[in-house]
C-alpha cells in the first residue's frame, strides 16, 4: 500500500518504492475458522489507542459491518494526495492507497486523463483552490475541492500526448521551480520560464486545446510558482517569529 506521497518521486508508483504492507480481508469470521487471519483479528482487538480505545471500537471502523475491512479499491486509478508541498505528482497507481490519498477513476483514457492531471495547468488549479491551512506550508485538498477544479476534456487531447507523458511518468518530478526553470532566490516575475523538455511539450497540448497565447502561457507558469513560493515563504516566516 502506497502511505503517503514522498515514498514515490515519480508519477508511476513503483512496489520497491513502498514501505508498507496492509491487511486485506473481505471475509467474516465465521469463513475464517482455523485461519491464521482469524488469530490477527482477535489480536487487533485486544490492541487499544494512547486514549484506551480498542482499535475495533474506534470511530472510524466501528460502523462497518466488518470492522476490519477496508472495502474493495479499483487499482486501475490515480491518487490525488490531500497534502502538497513543492511538487505535482498525481499517481497512476494499480495497488492499494491510505486515505492520504482521493482515488481518481478516469471515465475517459486512462494516460490521457493522467496526462492532464499531471499538467501545470492542474498545478495552477490545485494552488488556487487547495486549503492553505496545513503545517510547514502545506496545501490541503481534499476531494470535494476537485469539484471546484476546472481542466480540458480529455477527448479534445491528443493521444499524441502518450509520447512524451510516457517518459515523465518514469522519471523523479522535481518541485515547482526546477520543472518550471525559476531561481527561487530570486524574483519570479523577473525571470522567463524555462520549463522541462516534456514539461513543455504535455502543457503546450493543454495550453493549445485552451488557445492560449505565448503571454498566456507564460502567466500560468509564472502564477504557478508565485503561488508556491508565496505559501512556502508565509509558512517559513511564521514559523521563525
Amino acid at each position: 500500500v502506497i502511505k503517503s506521497p514522498r515514498e514515490c518521486k515519480s508519477i508511476m508508483v513503483k512496489m520497491e518504492d513502498l514501505k508498507y504492507n496492509i491487511f486485506m480481508c473481505h471475509k467474516p469470521r465465521k469463513e475464517l475458522k482455523n485461519t491464521n487471519a482469524l488469530k490477527y483479528i482477535e489480536w487487533g482487538e485486544k490492541q487499544k489507542t494512547m486514549n484506551n480505545v480498542r482499535w475495533c471500537n474506534v470511530p472510524s471502523v466501528s460502523g462497518r459491518k466488518l470492522w476490519y475491512d477496508l472495502g474493495a479499491q479499483k487499482r486501475y486509478s490515480y491518487l490525488w494526495s490531500r497534502v502538497h508541498n513543492n511538487s505535482h505528482r498525481i499517481f497512476e497507481c494499480y495497488i492499494y492507497s491510505a486515505d492520504t490519498f482521493s482515488v481518481l477513476y478516469p471515465k475517459y483514457d486512462f494516460n490521457v486523463t493522467g496526462a492532464i492531471l499531471n499538467s501545470t495547468l492542474l498545478w495552477f488549479m490545485k494552488e488556487i483552490y487547495g486549503r492553505k491551512t496545513l503545517g510547514e506550508g502545506g496545501l490541503g485538498s481534499l476531494g470535494i475541492d476537485l469539484i471546484n477544479i476546472y481542466t480540458v476534456e480529455p477527448t479534445r487531447i491528443s493521444k499524441q500526448i502518450n509520447k512524451f507523458f510516457g517518459k515523465m511518468k518514469i522519471r523523479e518530478i522535481a518541485d515547482v521551480f526546477q520543472e518550471l526553470g525559476f531561481d527561487p532566490t530570486k524574483p519570479i516575475r523577473e525571470q522567463q520560464p524555462n520549463p522541462l523538455l516534456d514539461r513543455k511539450a504535455l502543457d503546450d497540448v493543454v495550453f493549445n486545446v485552451l488557445g492560449l497565447t505565448e503571454e498566456e502561457r507564460k502567466e500560468v507558469y509564472w502564477a504557478t510558482a508565485e503561488l508556491v513560493k508565496n505559501r512556502l515563504d508565509k509558512a517559513r516566516s511564521v514559523k521563525k517569529k
